[in-house]
């Protein structure tokens, strides 16, 4: 998955946003929130090509279960299933819980997916640096005189 592509992809759909819907910050926001996740998300399955060599199919099949799951309210499916959605596959926070906040505005309902933002980018950046490492320690070239 190209980085600059999802992230070319949100400055597109923030500015897209902005002429749709001038005046409407509060939205902006859930949108922007809903948008680093998912590329925060992108970058954490881009990662795993440092462990598992070709991860293209299985970060392309995650990225599809995100954004299909993200379509529907996360009450609609069983429980075990809904964890999956506010965890794993973070399709809750995409899709349902800024589709519902607006509605039902509270502080404390909005620090939820603030945070869960700031902790998918994290690891995010965490995890592609320590497979940055990883990578470029397998690597070393070394001259001998």
């Amino acid at each position: 998955m190209d980085v600059a592509l999802r992230l070319g992809d949100l400055v597109f759909g923030l500015a897209l946003f902005l002429i749709a819907a001038p005046g409407r910050w509060g939205s902006l926001l859930l949108g922007l929130l809903a948008g680093l996740i998912f590329v925060a998300f992108s970058v954490l399955l881009g990662s795993l090509a440092f462990w598992m060599g070709n991860a293209d199919n299985l970060a392309g099949q995650a990225i599809n279960a995100l954004i299909t799951f993200g379509l529907y309210p996360a009450e609609i499916f069983p429980g075990a299933v809904q964890w999956l959605l506010y965890t794993l596959i973070p399709a809750a926070f995409v899709g349902s819980v800024p589709a519902r906040l607006p509605s039902a505005f509270s502080w404390g309902r909005l620090a939820v997916p603030v945070a869960f933002t700031a902790g998918i980018v994290l690891a995010a950046s965490y995890v592609f640096q320590w497979g940055l490492r990883r990578y470029e320690s397998g690597n070393l070239v070394t001259v001998r005189r």
